[in-house]
């Protein structure tokens, strides 16, 4: 099966050091992972497990530091 990418990725519930993922899937996806970075770095970190609905909260997130975040469907 062909599974298409999660889309319309966005972040909810911002504060200091957490923030909550939001996402809508295609039919046929069965999860989630996700990856993330402070936006000047070039290393991706895999967030732990899989997810099989439409958000999640990433916790841990240092204070004034923006994210880049990835959505792949799985």
């Amino acid at each position: 099966t062909n599974c298409g990418p999660p889309y319309y990725l966005y972040a909810s519930s911002i504060s200091n050091t957490s923030a909550t993922i939001n996402w809508s899937k295609l039919p046929g996806v069965q999860a989630i992972v996700l990856r993330i970075k402070p936006s000047t770095s070039d290393t991706w970190t895999l967030t732990p497990g899989s997810f099989t609905g439409n958000s999640t909260v990433i916790n841990d997130l240092a204070p004034g530091v923006f994210y880049n975040v990835q959505a792949q469907a799985i």
